[in-house]
């Protein structure tokens, strides 16, 4: 003690109390801080990992229409169709049915120019012939126009299709043109004779790539399309209506802001990504739950074909889960 006098002071065990006291506050400190930075890293690795999910399910979704847009075009081609053969049409249009109605092709039917006959297959592959009805439908108008075709149009989702209304329908279509040769028809024409349509339920589609996605234990998917309908989600009564206004009539006392603008501005952009936001509920609780959500595209039009800058139509496939699904595996660690 003779070499440090000081700490045979009274001082000294107040001050190497205060040292240790202040170690340990930086170390406690040190520790949340380090806690906080391993939750952050941890959480944006889960989504990370929620975006590789979504961004597969729209890849899949995508190829699906596409496999889709490829049936109808070939379906196009045929004489069959074409030159609407009363012995083989109904025929040729069966056999296509049989390959595309697990896809959500409820009915494909043929308009003819002027929309006044259309040739029908419902998805009991029961065919009838009707007049009349289709000289103001939008995708007639649509494939009449010359730099048209060789497309294949993807309308709006739609509740008000005659014969489902209140279902989910979207409108895949075809210019039709005679071109093929067959026994019958060996120097075609060339002339534009209507239209040949799928109608999809876009619903029954939607679900088939999101009903079975888990993210961690609880997380689900869901998708909406470009008007910010949802076509499929966990919560039934949300299917139909529009995710922007849905979940605020469920829940008004809290703020919906966050999915909103992740909605508006990334999503219905047809961008990819990841964000967080709180939700009412999730799976059965109730409350203020913090959601980490990511988000892909699906494109329905080739990009190449969409002219005057208008951006290319698509739905958006979300996979949320609760964030303290991964709070609680840091917890454990």
């Amino acid at each position: 003690m003779r070499r440090f006098p000081f700490l045979a002071s009274r001082y000294a065990l107040a001050l190497l109390l205060a040292v240790n006291f202040a170690l340990l506050g930086i170390s406690i400190y040190l520790g949340l801080m380090s806690a906080n930075q391993m939750k952050e890293i941890v959480k944006e690795d889960f989504n990370q990992q929620q975006l590789v999910l979504a961004k597969y399910t729209a890849s899949l979704l995508e190829q699906d229409i596409n496999f889709l847009k490829r049936e109808l075009s070939t379906l196009n081609f045929s004489p069959s169709i074409q030159y609407l053969e009363p012995l083989s049409w109904a025929n040729r249009m069966r056999a296509t049915l049989a390959s595309v109605r697990e896809e959500g092709v409820v009915e494909i039917l043929r308009v003819s120019a002027d929309g006044n006959r259309a040739y029908q297959m419902d998805s009991r592959g029961v065919d009838q012939i009707t007049t009349g009805s289709f000289k103001d439908a939008p995708f007639l108008a649509w494939a009449g126009k010359p730099e048209h075709k060789g497309q294949v149009l993807v309308m709006p989702v739609s509740t008000q299709i005659p014969h489902y209304v209140g279902r989910l329908i979207t409108v895949m279509a075809v210019p039709t043109y005679e071109m093929s040769v067959d026994d019958t028809h060996p120097h075609p024409s060339g002339a534009y004779t209507g239209v040949l349509v799928f109608y999809l339920d876009a619903h029954a589609l939607a679900k088939k790539f999101t009903q079975g996605i888990r993210s961690g234990k609880t997380g689900y998917a869901w998708i909406m399309n470009s008007d910010g309908i949802f076509l499929n989600h966990p919560e039934r009564d949300f299917i139909g209506k529009n995710a922007f206004t849905v979940r605020k009539e469920r829940m008004p006392a809290i703020s919906f802001d966050a999915i909103t603008d992740i909605q508006r501005e990334k999503m219905l952009a047809g961008k990819e990504g990841l964000g967080a936001y709180i939700s009412g509920w999730h799976r059965g609780m109730a409350g203020e739950i913090q959601k980490l959500i990511a988000y892909a595209p699906v494109q329905l039009e080739d990009p190449s074909l969409v002219t005057n800058n208008k951006p290319v139509a698509s739905w958006s496939v979300a996979v949320v889960a609760p964030a303290s699904e991964v709070e609680g595996v840091i917890h454990t660690l």
